[in-house]
């Protein structure tokens, strides 16, 4: 009986194998059909999702699209916020399953290969220190994709269903959050991110909020619910982040995260973001200065500043050149 069941067992683990294959093999055709059977819907929504976007997102702009990731994933659009995410937007096929899957996939790519995605899309507005978001949007406002996609919300993933609504003036599609959540990403401001935080960080978030904004009247800040961004000149100079009970702040150009626990980390993040401004301006005031006016007998000093005051030319010389 135990040699009999030893020669079975082959043909029955073979048998079982074939199975796992054909309904893996039948899946993906079932795919492929459902992909497309709504080829043409995908398109409209795309359509009406490139001219709607700003309004369900506002502020996000697209910079590509169709963007394959690899041979089984790709984003239909490809956008940035206003803090600076790389937001990456899929349009639902038929399959519900399959679409929590490619929004997996999607994020856990954009996680692993940022700074690749922002050379490829070549802007300065995406920051690649921040976490992407992958926006999914589904024309038929499946529910159960909805609930199931909800608890990742945090990781940076939001769902948005298309309702249609029709009257005398036309017909027009827009795109609804499925979940209204005042603390989505979407949302950007200073007073976003200070809203979202726990109340214990709150007091210490508006202090460096309120102190960076005092360092330079250039300066550009942008938040969200994750994050705090603050640009100078186009170039990301400091951000302040928030994990659960705890901020984070990194400063240019290195941007190494450290706690901001209190008063001292707050002075820190300061000192960093001054000196970064002080040398970055003194950078810039030296490029701007000709290599042949510069003074070598005093060391860092343009030979502009050297220069008497008043006009070079009297009215007479000026007159005669323009005779």
């Amino acid at each position: 009986m135990v040699e009999n069941e030893g020669k079975k067992a082959p043909s029955e683990e073979g048998e079982r194998r074939t199975t796992r294959s054909e309904r893996k093999k039948g899946a993906s055709s079932r795919s492929g059909a459902s992909r497309s059977a709504s080829a043409a819907e995908r398109q409209g929504v795309l359509a009406a999702l490139e001219h709607g976007l700003s309004e369900a997102l506002p502020g996000v702009d697209i910079l590509d699209r169709d963007l394959e990731l690899d041979a089984a994933v790709r984003a239909d659009l490809v956008a940035v916020d206003p803090v600076g995410r790389l937001v990456l937007v899929l349009v639902v096929g038929e399959e519900v399953e399959r679409a929590v899957f490619d929004t997996l996939d999607v994020l856990a790519f954009a996680r692993s290969n940022r700074s690749l995605l922002v050379r490829h899309i070549a802007s300065r507005r995406v920051d690649p220190g921040l976490e992407p978001r992958v926006v999914l949007v589904d024309p038929a406002c499946d529910e159960q994709l909805a609930d199931r996609l909800a608890p990742l919300a945090p990781a940076g993933i939001e769902v948005f269903g298309v309702r249609t609504l029709r009257s005398a003036a036309g017909e027009r599609s827009y795109l609804v959050r499925a979940n209204d959540d005042p603390g989505a990403a979407g949302e950007a401001g200073v007073q976003a991110f200070l809203d979202a935080l726990p109340l214990p960080l709150r007091e210490i978030g508006a202090e460096l909020a309120d102190r960076m904004s005092r360092l330079d009247d250039e300066l550009f800040a942008t938040g969200d619910a994750q994050a705090l961004v603050w640009r100078w000149n186009g170039e990301v100079l400091a951000r302040l982040e928030a994990s659960g009970d705890r901020l984070t702040a990194s400063v240019g150009p290195g941007h190494d995260p450290s706690p901001v626990r209190g008063a001292a980390d707050v002075e820190g993040v300061l000192e960093e973001a001054l000196a970064h401004l002080v040398a970055d301006f003194e950078g810039r005031r030296h490029a701007s200065v000709p290599a042949h006016l510069e003074d070598r007998s005093v060391p860092n000093t343009p030979a502009a500043d050297l220069l008497p005051d008043g006009p070079l030319l009297t009215d007479e010389e000026i007159q005669a050149f323009q005779d």
